[in-house]
């Protein structure tokens, strides 16, 4: 298995996060995110600082989608979710995929912040959740 224990320590320290995105138990959600998804991780000294859940294989619509970005409260505001996202549309982007989407809590304003300066737009209300989308282009 590819997820760590690091990781798992920081999903759980986000007990809203297991609430509103997990559709199924913890367990079974990593199982499909270590089977299918793709995982960026940023490592601090002893600990997973943050990490992001994404998958690049939509290839008819070529839309990347974030299912998972979190960082460590203690290394928020220093660029890491940024950095992350940045890596997965570049990732995107040299896959040949035009879109970037994910979701988030409408009540979420350091998120929604954090995804407006990176150009991504609401696309659609999802109940307490936001679609957002980025079109990636090449540069």
């Amino acid at each position: 298995m590819r997820i760590s224990s690091g990781m798992v320590r920081l999903i759980q320290a986000e007990p809203h996060l297991l609430a509103d995105t997990l559709h199924t138990n913890l367990e079974d959600y990593l199982k499909k995110i270590d089977a299918n998804a793709e995982i960026i991780v940023h490592d601090a000294p002893g600990q997973c600082a943050g990490l992001t859940f994404f998958y690049c294989n939509d290839m008819v619509a070529k839309r990347c989608f974030v299912s998972m970005l979190i960082v460590s409260p203690a290394y928020r505001r220093q660029g890491i979710a940024r950095s992350m996202l940045g890596y997965v549309m570049s990732i995107a982007v040299a896959r040949g995929f035009k879109t970037c989407e994910l979701e988030v809590k409408q009540c979420n304003r350091a998120a929604i912040d954090l995804y407006d300066g990176l150009g991504f737009v609401a696309v659609q209300q999802r109940d307490t959740k936001i679609l957002m989308q980025k079109e990636l282009m090449k540069c």
